[in-house]
């Protein structure tokens, strides 16, 4: 059979056909091919070539360019469909940074490479009829080695957009071609493949890629230039382009086309990471700064007002002093790096159905709208989380910066979120997150810490989880460390937006301060005095607050700062924000101190504490409730195990830090001074001394030397003599009473001579004596009052409940906060009456056991007696505040142990617990070191260590049953003698005290030595404390149930 072979003449003039011809179809033979206007897609594929496409295009673009230079030469909508297609291929690569930067995870779009010499011999050897068409009319249409194709990946699916031509860069494929279809009498424009039905790929400019037909002289300024410039600028352009080149160089004329308009050009690169060029033409991809890309799809709306005081907030354009919302701001934090100090030129405007964002770059005005449903795709979306029934708020901690930034080496971020919506979905604290942001640079997240990391931000920690939908919400904390941050984008579900925090700047000056720190059994006092002035030392409070929240904090100056700042945060983070932060503001007024050494944590991280990720000071403590996951604990100082001790104190140097910036203090010029009692045990002293030097190292940057340590003992005495209070300094004692221990100390002539200090404060009052189960309930006082006692508010009568309810609640607690709150209940009023008897036995052990140890050490009765501590208040409050009658017991203790007669000065100041604060302040630091002496209750022996009183116990434990039965007589002639002053009612039978006391203290002395010493330390430990109080304590929990 003979071959025969079509080919085409000019089909522009009326009449012509197809005829048969027996030659063959040349390439000169296509370059004659011309079709008149057609609006009739299908017209375009049927020269008989398997590369037709290819001079389609051509022919599409020759079309275009005659209808643009003589507007009755109409090219029709199919050839004008392709022109706008390439065209759309052109543009959508020269725009790839911005569509990188606004497209989805799921969206990308890649240049893949196919090589003909590979691919055709697969071909060949595959299909070897269909190669033998191929392969010629490759070879004399195409004639490049490699074509490209470019793919469009959206949720894993592909799509061909285009693939690479030698005439006019690229052609897309006939299925993307568009037939216009009249539907309900208007022109509606589909693409004939039905795999490109859901293909939505939106324009920078607006409206969509091969959707929409837009010739040349409708597009972007820059992509004019670009192509018309760059792409087609040059007379080296390969005159297989001459019909797409005279295209572009026919706008010649076009306004916004300049010879010297200048671009930043990048190559575009091949999944082979090779540059795409088309029979030598380069195509390039802007490199500009694309501004609008730095819009965030979405506007998150939340229903407070963002504090301008403390963040960069959204502008408005036309603001309403009704607004009670705001918007986070709606940019990538790539924005950050087109603005110097995160100023960003941006404002908004408030529509009735839309958001309008502006934002000013380079002279040039962009904007972005914003609806509740996005009305075109190059619309953003509005969140608001109120609707969602969503809440969210973050707070900073410290708000302030130092102007060394080497200091700048701490941050705490809480993050708290809640959903009040009873139905599901649920919301949770995990669909939050944060990332830092620092002069536009990412601060990593860094999960190896031991690996040399100089900064970072460390792994977020989940503290807390919401349980319902009306109990408190759940929180998220961030720390970053060793460097500042000045940016922070929040998700939260999967919607961003940026937060910018203001901090308040520290200036820097040569003045210090130095801290006094007396952290006590059951309180903790902080003093501060600026170096180089003789004020009044301070008791510390702030200057300002030191979180700042993302919600505005109203300006009613009726209601404390410290109150509208807690008070305004939405209602299920009121109690998060107390129990498991830092308070906002120490203002010596809601929060001050002296405080509860106590730390609110988690009971799953009890033996893992980390500061805020699970732990925190408890300043809340005996004001609100923490969460039933979490757990008080008071019993920080006596405890072995430093990391409770550490969390403890890391928190009030972080709090001290935070002082010095704000009073624009020289930080790491801060002295510091704490205070230690003598009786502490073991490797305590080590201890305290290691967290005390390694955490002010760390958080203030001061050196060991700038820290002193001074014995409880010892530091009340140099306030009150710089108070004047020591009136004849002949022979002066300090007796400190805390809640764990009492301390002595005596001076005479102003000269230390020793200092002793017993495990024996007011706490054993309220305790179940050595009853080993922190849950006993035993101790009297408790028992007597715990079902009786009303509060007169109601918030103070649910926390006394809540108190009972928990099992692990101790009861010197439980009673420590019927005093805390004793102006809102009788407690004063009934210890007073039911229990006068039993504190007179507590003061009497002490100023016995005083007056003993100064007599058997040779030393003469004080003339002046000074109290001190905060547990020494119990005996003004509960014995009696005549400082007559109490001189008078003094008196006669002194009688008793002493002989003779006696006339102390006693001096109660108002400044009991904050004297030993104060007194290491001021004490010279060339004063000479107060000699450290025990006493067991005898001196005939040498008892330094636990193996010195088992050997001589015999002896001891005579001499000590000699003194208790002194001990008691004298007890019941203090008694007799406040009869006789009427401070004990004369006829009260104090009788059952008396014999209570007076019985057997030989079997429990031997029986609590065993388990609380001998049982405890080996024998060659030295014994720091006394043996002496070991019955008293047990005295004492009998004589409290005498009236239960």
């Amino acid at each position: 059979m003979s071959r025969i072979d079509l080919n085409i003449i000019d089909r522009g003039i009326k009449g012509t056909e197809w005829i048969a011809e027996d030659v063959s179809l040349t390439p000169e033979h296509l370059d004659e091919v011309m079709e008149q206007k057609t609006d009739n897609s299908g017209a375009l594929n049927s020269l008989p070539t398997p590369f037709a496409r290819f001079f389609v295009a051509r022919e599409a673009f020759r079309r275009a360019m005659e209808e643009h230079t003589n507007h009755k030469k109409e090219a029709g909508f199919a050839y004008r469909q392709i022109v706008s297609d390439i065209l759309d291929v052109y543009e959508l690569l020269f725009n790839l940074k911005y569509h990188k930067n606004t497209w989805t995870a799921g969206q990308k779009l890649e240049l893949r490479e196919w090589n003909s010499t590979e691919n055709l011999k697969k071909i060949k050897k595959l299909m070897p009829v269909l190669y033998s068409s191929i392969n010629e009319y490759y070879k004399t249409d195409i004639g490049e080695d490699k074509l490209y194709f470019l793919v469009f990946t959206e949720n894993g699916k592909d799509l061909l957009l285009a693939s690479t031509s030698p005439m006019t860069g690229f052609i897309t494929p006939p299925d993307m071609d568009k037939a216009i279809i009249k539907e309900n009498g208007a022109n509606v424009i589909y693409i004939a493949g039905e795999q490109y039905a859901d293909l939505h790929i939106h324009r920078k400019s607006g409206g969509e890629y091969f959707r929409d037909i837009k010739m040349f002289e409708e597009r972007d300024e820059d992509f004019k230039n670009y192509m018309y410039n760059e792409v087609f600028g040059s007379e080296t352009v390969d005159d297989k382009f001459k019909a797409i080149k005279e295209y572009i160089r026919s706008f010649k004329n076009d306004t916004e086309i300049r010879n010297d308009y200048q671009l930043r050009l990048t190559s575009v690169k091949t999944d082979q990471n090779d540059e795409l060029v088309i029979n030598g033409l380069r195509i390039m991809t802007s490199d500009e700064i694309d501004v609008n890309s730095f819009f965030t799809p979405t506007l998150i709306k939340v229903p407070y007002r963002i504090s301008r005081d403390h963040f960069v907030a959204v502008t408005y354009q036309n603001d309403s002093n009704e607004r009670d919302y705001d918007f986070l701001l709606p940019f990538k934090p790539e924005v950050l790096s087109l603005f110097s100090e995160n100023k960003i030129d941006s404002d908004v405007h408030i529509n009735r159905n839309s958001v309008t964002v502006y934002l000013r770059y380079n002279g040039k005005e962009y904007k972005k709208e914003y609806g509740k449903e996005a009305l075109n795709q190059a619309w953003g979306t509005i969140i608001d989380y109120k609707a969602d029934s969503i809440s969210f708020d973050l707070g900073i901690f410290p708000n302030i910066l130092s102007s060394k930034v080497n200091e700048n080496n701490y941050f705490k971020v809480m993050v708290i979120g809640a959903d009040t919506d009873p139905e599901p979905p649920y919301f949770n604290i995990d669909e939050i997150s944060l990332q830092f942001y620092k002069d536009g640079e990412l601060v990593r997240e860094q999960n190896n810490l031991s690996s040399g990391i100089r900064f970072g931000v460390r792994p977020a920690v989940v503290r807390s989880r919401q349980k319902t939908d009306n109990t408190e919400g759940g929180t998220k904390f961030y720390e970053v460390f060793n460097t500042d941050f000045d940016a922070i984008e929040i998700d939260v579900l999967g919607n961003t937006g940026l937060i910018l925090p203001i901090f308040r700047r520290s200036t820097e000056t040569n003045d210090t301060f130095t801290y006094a720190i007396d952290l006590g059994t059951s309180n903790t006092f902080i003093s501060r005095c600026k170096n180089g002035e003789n004020n009044m030392p301070e008791l510390f409070k702030m200057e300002r607050p030191i979180v700042n929240y993302l919600h505005e904090v109203p300006t009613d100056k009726q209601v404390s700062l410290t109150n509208r700042i807690e008070g305004t945060i939405f209602d299920l983070a009121k109690n998060r924000i107390k129990t498991e932060f830092i308070p906002a503001y120490i203002d010596g007024v809601d929060y001050k101190f002296p405080i509860r050494t106590a730390l609110c944590g988690l009971l799953k991280k009890i033996d893992d504490p980390e500061l805020f990720d699970n732990h925190n000071i408890a300043f809340f403590y005996e004001k609100v409730m923490p969460d039933e996951d979490q757990r008080i604990l008071t019993d920080i100082k006596w405890v072995e195990n430093d990391a409770m001790l550490r969390v403890f104190i890391r928190e009030l140097l972080l709090i001290i830090k935070a002082d010095v910036l704000q009073r624009n203090g020289d930080l790491d010029r801060t002295k510091l001074v704490w205070f230690r009692p003598l009786s502490f045990m073991g490797n305590m002293r080590e201890t305290y001394n290691e967290v005390w030097n390694s955490e002010a190292g760390k958080i203030l940057g001061i050196q060991s030397d700038q820290i002193s340590c001074f014995s409880e003992s010892e530091a009340p005495y140099y306030f009150f003599k710089k108070k004047d209070y020591i009136k004849d300094s002949e022979a002066v004692t300090v007796i400190d009473i805390g809640g764990g221990s009492t301390d002595f100390v005596y001076f005479r002539d102003n000269q230390p001579l020793m200092a002793n200090s017993v495990h024996f404060g007011c706490d054993v009052l309220w305790e179940n004596g050595f009853m080993e189960f922190d849950n006993e309930r035993k101790n009297g006082i408790y028992r007597k009052y715990a079902d009786s006692l009303r509060f007169k508010r109601q918030d103070l009568e649910d926390l006394n409940i809540n108190f009972k309810d928990i099992e692990a609640t101790k009861t010197k607690d439980i009673i420590n906060f019927w005093l805390s709150n004793s102006e809102f209940c009788d407690i004063k009023k009934l210890l007073s009456r039911d229990f006068k008897a039993v504190f007179i036995y507590h003061l009497t052990s002490i100023l016995f056991y005083m007056a003993s140890m100064y007599k058997d050490y040779g030393y003469t009765a004080p003339r002046s007696v000074i109290f001190s501590g905060n547990g020494s208040k119990y005996i003004d409050s509960f014995i009696s505040s005549d400082k007559t009658i109490l001189k008078k017991i003094i008196d006669l203790t002194f009688a008793t142990v002493f002989g003779g007669e006696h006339d102390v000065k006693l001096e109660l100041p108002a400044e009991r617990k904050e004297a030993t604060c104060y007194g290491g302040l001021y004490r010279d630091s060339n004063a000479l070191d107060v000699p450290s002496k025990t006493y067991q209750g005898d001196l005939s022996h040498n008892y330094n260590t636990v193996g010195d009183i088992n050997l001589n116990m015999r002896e001891l434990r005579q001499e000590l049953l000699h003194k208790y039965d002194v001990m008691n007589s004298l007890y019941k002639k203090v008694l007799d003698l406040l009869k006789q002053e009427h401070i004990i009612d004369n006829t009260a039978n104090t009788k059952v005290y008396v014999d209570a006391a007076m019985k057997d203290l030989g079997t429990p002395f031997k029986t609590y030595y065993q388990s609380q010493v001998k049982e405890v330390y080996q024998e060659e430990v030295p014994l720091f404390d006394t043996v002496f109080f070991l019955p008293i304590i047990d005295r004492i929990f009998d004589l409290t149930n005498l009236k239960a």
